[in-house]
Parts: structure tokens; sequence; C-alpha cells
């Protein structure tokens, strides 16, 4: 993972004069980690998972042909990872009425790192999902009937930015009784839009949000809220 966010800052700092020696050295990192074999911890795959996003996100969308084409190549990887992660995620299909720690008067450290991990999980087997489509979408090959169940990994994912936020497990336990958040399914993304207020929505959601709905009506759903995107 730190590799891939090395190759990122060298990306941002690519120009007409180094951009061969540094799409050379992102296209050998990427190989490596996408020959490796996927790790059995659940953390190991899930950075794994992000550092192979990072790199096709680079190799599909920069242009390069070349690098275009290995990465087209090399998506069934990311898709098998994928595979590989869902055994240790846990979904929520609706709203529930109490924290994640049911069982306890207060949330342990460990309750709230769990937390972290799955919805961490969550929100990263949405957006490759989210990446997968996209770029059949760019290719010319959307599916008739919206996404193909293939794609279809992520089954909730949990809109509060004062849960994402939280430094501190005492911050998470105050926001989780005191904060309202919602469960988001494929079915419940018209109504959460719909109650959630301007500071329910952190970056992730903010994405999410430009994505399902278009820059300008994401900036008009802000305003009418006393927010910004």
């Amino acid at each position: 993972m730190q590799d891939a966010q090395a190759c990122c800052a060298l990306y941002i700092a690519k120009n007409q004069y180094n951009a061969s020696i540094i799409l050379r050295t992102i296209q050998s990192r990427a190989h490596e980690v996408l020959a490796s074999p996927l790790p059995t911890d659940r953390l190991e795959l899930l950075a794994r998972v992000h550092a192979i996003c990072l790199y096709q996100i680079i190799r599909l969308f920069d242009g390069d042909i070349p690098m275009r084409a290995s990465a087209q190549q090399s998506l069934v990887v990311l898709e098998t990872a994928l595979v590989a992660l869902l055994p240790f995620v846990r979904w929520e299909t609706s709203q529930p009425e109490v924290g994640p720690a049911e069982d306890l008067i207060y949330p342990t450290k460990e309750s709230w790192q769990e937390w972290i991990f799955q919805e961490s999980t969550r929100r990263t087997l949405f957006f490759a999902c989210f990446l997968l489509v996209a770029h059949q979408i760019l290719i010319g090959q959307q599916p008739e009937r919206g996404c193909t169940e293939r794609y279809l990994f992520c089954h909730s994912w949990t809109l509060s930015a004062h849960l994402w936020q939280a430094p501190n497990v005492v911050d998470f336990a105050v926001a989780w009784r005191e904060k309202r958040h919602f469960v988001v399914t494929k079915n419940s993304l018209t109504e959460a839009w719909r109650d959630a207020a301007a500071d329910d929505v952190d970056a992730f959601g903010r994405i999410m949000m430009v994505g399902a709905m278009g820059v300008d009506d994401a900036r008009l759903w802000f305003y009418s809220r006393g927010g910004c995107l």
C-alpha cells in the first residue's frame, strides 16, 4: 500500500519531461502487486485491494495506450481480490436501532475498531464495483439493464460523517447515540438522500452523490440544506 501511495505521489508530479520514467515505474510496481499471491490476513487483504484500485485507476485513465491495455487485461485480479474479501465483511440490511455493541452499555475500543474495519471494507467493495462498472461504460460495454450481478459485491454502506470521522471511541459512542446514520442499500439510496442533513455526508458520500446525481444536482442538494459541495 505504501508503494501504491508513493506511485500516486509520483503520478501527481508527472510532466512532459519525466512522464516516461514515472509511467514505467508505476507499471513495474503494479505488475509486482498484481502477480503477488493474495494475503490471507484480512487487514493485509484490504490494503491489497486499495493498492490494486489505485494502480488500476492510474493505468486505466491516464491515456497511455500500452498501460491501459495492461490494466484492462488484469481487471480480473481486482475481481478475484474482491471475492476473497467478501467472507470478512458483515452487511447491514436495515437501519439499526442500537449501536454495534448492542450487549454493552458503552462501546469498547475493540467494537469501534471492528466497525472501522467493517465500514472500510464495505466502502472499498462499493467503490471498486463502481470503478469496474464505470470502466465498462467508458469502453461501451454498458449492460442493457443496469449493473450486472457480476459486480454487485457490495450490499450496504453507512452514511454518517459523524461516525466515520470520530477520532476516538468516546466521540464514536456519542455520534452513534445522538446523531442519525443511514444504512445505504441499492433500495434505500433515495430515502437516505431525502432524510440526511448536509453535515451527515462525508467525502465518500459526496463522491457517491455526485456519481448518482451529477455535480449540479449535488450542489443544489447541499444548498437546500444549508451546506456546500
